[in-house]
């Protein structure tokens, strides 16, 4: 695939592919054609042009199933020695070998992190120039499902879960907050069990602080258990909490929730899916070799392949990503921006796997194959 294309309409697109599973659909006529997947499920890494990821083992496999890799300058090129079309588990692979990421056209990226993931939920940057709190009155791509009956959740890792705390209403949160007492030591406790006891009992107090009545969680950083919450979740990104639309609506701000409910839904996912890893396991914090090493193991990990060597595990039909395709998922690998301090090249991983795609006919320039 030569893309050079709006990532909303992208998903827009997808998304609503998913509209026969609706109840509206339940009973389709004779007519009724085929959807080409069931589920999809956009996982979001950060800050890496393709040219510094590409040679990442489980990155690289992934492309090379559809046999082709790119140079250097981001040519696609044939491999010599092509491999399996399609991995262990039966999913073809997609590559979007010309993928950038202005939001206004052409291949000069548009940065920071933010307006990116709110361009990519709402089609329009909507001034946004930084990476600052920002609760937006428009619509996005998370009202659209609502209002057409889809399923959808958000998983992002170190978010705390929806509060029930202030159910009640702003009466009964500053009533809630005004009554906080300070954090008690145990003299029973080591000094290490009481400063992670007051840690945790801080960063609870402070979760319900930045909790809107709704339940939304909407403040800037958490981290789960001991560590700098910059290394754990971001809200610039998770661009859903910063619709008003979505915070305002106890069940939207349901839908968002910590990562680890990821393997209590797996058998039973939503329509539309978005995973939010932390920001070690996107690649954003560290060195660019921490970066790239840690992006890659993370999705080594989900999809259950060899970090070393990309190779699917024996028992890779257990991983995360690969019980998401199993019922008919489509998975969709991409990264908010190019690099910003590494390789200046402007092209972005983004691939598509699943196992209603047949890898042998992306990208198709001569038109001989007809895409499944």
């Amino acid at each position: 695939m030569h893309m050079k294309k709006n990532f909303y309409s992208l998903i827009a697109t997808l998304a609503f592919a998913a509209m026969p599973l609706t109840s509206s659909y339940a009973k389709p006529g004779a007519n009724h054609q085929p959807i080409h997947f069931r589920k999809i499920m956009v996982v979001m890494f950060e800050n890496m042009s393709y040219v510094e990821i590409k040679n990442e083992p489980t990155f690289k496999k992934l492309v090379e199933y559809t046999g082709n890799t790119l140079d250097e300058n981001g040519r696609m090129l044939k491999m010599l020695k092509v491999g399996p079309a399609y991995d262990t588990n039966g999913n073809g692979y997609a590559f979007f070998s010309s993928y950038f990421n202005n939001h206004s056209g052409g291949s000069f990226p548009t940065r920071p992190s933010q307006p990116n993931y709110i361009a990519m939920t709402s089609g329009s940057v909507h001034g946004i120039i930084d990476n600052e709190i920002h609760n937006l009155k428009v619509d996005n791509l998370a009202l659209e499902l609502n209002e057409a009956n889809i399923n959808w959740k958000v998983y992002a890792e170190d978010l705390p879960d929806p509060t029930h705390a202030y159910l009640g209403g702003a009466e009964e949160m500053n009533t809630t907050i005004s009554a906080h007492k300070p954090f008690v030591r145990d003299p029973n406790k080591s000094e290490e069990e009481n400063d992670l006891a007051e840690q945790q009992y801080f960063a609870a107090f402070k979760h319900k602080q930045a909790s809107s009545v709704s339940g939304c969680f909407e403040g800037d950083s958490h981290v789960d258990g001991p560590g700098s919450p910059d290394d754990g979740y971001k809200r610039k990104h998770e661009p859903f909490i910063s619709y008003v639309s979505i915070q305002q609506n106890h069940e939207s701000c349901e839908r968002i929730m910590n990562a680890s409910h990821l393997l209590q839904d797996i058998d039973n996912m939503a329509d539309v899916n978005f995973y939010i890893p932390n920001q070690i396991h996107d690649g954003h914090n560290g060195t660019l070799e921490e970066r790239v090493v840690n992006a890659n193991a993370f999705l080594s990990k989900m999809m259950g392949t060899d970090p070393k060597t990309g190779e699917p595990l024996p028992d890779s039909a257990k991983a995360p990503f690969q019980k998401f395709m199993a019922q008919g998922g489509l998975l969709v690998l991409t990264f908010d921006e190019p690099s910003t301090t590494g390789n200046p090249a402007r092209s972005v991983y983004t691939l598509l796997a699943g196992n209603m795609l047949n890898s042998s006919a992306y990208p198709d320039r001569s038109g001989t194959k007809t895409p499944v």
